[in-house]
């Protein structure tokens, strides 16, 4: 058996994190820019290689490497807007905050207004509804059954909200045979285009991961990538659905290639830093 030549063993999850590309890649940090939880994050890098060979038995006196390619997956397992929106490949799209409300009064058939008061979830003060400004005109809502969760209906806000709790808000009708009781669900959520086919943004990305001796560091840097793939809704009973995320490095443009970015350049997709 071959003798142990170090402790730097890799082990555990990594932190990926992801922002537009003009972000400064150096600096992302988990608390701003994480993915959150992950499993199996693998970066690879694959080549072809031209090769020059000589005479009729053909003998192989040369070759080059050519048509590098680096690829990194990895499973995300927080299914926010924030993710679903890098899920589907785009950095830019404007996000709110999560609100959530609760019926003040019945909404019955054919009702065009809504009366709200805040109920934030559990844990999450920020969930609140403390302003008009919480729920601008053009919103989008979803209201639910209390009692039966995939009772739901989606609506948009037709005017700014009025009141100061309960809120009064102004939507488009609830359908014929559909009606909602005190206490039923207001969610204010965020809506996103599903198979759009503009193109898709890029991202820079930063991996941290550790070794399991002493924390030893293990820091990857990629100043411009594209998710490839990633947007998955898999309802199961059975266990815990993932985003599986397929990431592609590409290579700067020399146009690209200011400030820090200069120590990684144009001839390379990223950088890896270890202190093993």
């Amino acid at each position: 058996m071959a003798d142990v030549k170090s402790p730097s063993f890799l082990i555990g999850n990594a932190t990926v994190m992801l922002a537009p590309q003009a972000t400064d890649v150096f600096s992302l940090t988990p608390t701003l820019h994480s993915v959150g939880m992950v499993k199996n994050v693998n970066l690879s890098v694959e080549s072809d290689s031209i090769e020059l060979r000589n005479g009729i038995l053909q003998n192989l006196v040369d070759s080059k490497k050519s048509n590098v390619r680096m690829n990194v997956t990895f499973e995300g397992y927080e299914f926010s807007a924030a993710n679903l929106y890098r899920a589907l490949g785009f950095a830019t799209n404007a996000t709110i905050q999560r609100k959530r409300g609760v019926l003040a009064s019945a909404a019955a058939s054919g009702a065009t207004t809504l009366s709200v008061n805040s109920s934030p979830v559990p844990g999450d003060a920020a969930s609140a509804i403390t302003a008009i400004g919480d729920i601008p005109s053009g919103s989008t809502l979803v209201i639910q059954k209390a009692n039966a969760p995939d009772v739901v209906f989606p609506v948009r806000t037709t005017a700014v909200a009025s009141g100061a709790g309960p809120y009064s808000l102004t939507v488009s009708a609830i359908p014929t045979g559909m009606s909602f009781d005190v206490g039923d669900i207001v969610w204010v959520v965020n809506e996103m285009a599903v198979g759009d086919q503009r193109t898709e943004d890029f991202f820079c990305m930063k991996i941290a991961g550790t070794l399991s001796n002493h924390n030893v560091p293990l820091v990857v840097i990629f100043p411009k990538v594209k998710i490839m793939r990633g947007f998955q809704l898999q309802f199961s009973e059975t266990d815990y659905a993932n985003l599986p995320f397929e990431v592609s490095p590409y290579f700067l443009a020399q146009s690209e290639v200011t400030g820090r970015l200069a120590e990684i350049g144009s001839t390379v997709n990223g950088k890896a830093y270890i202190g093993a």
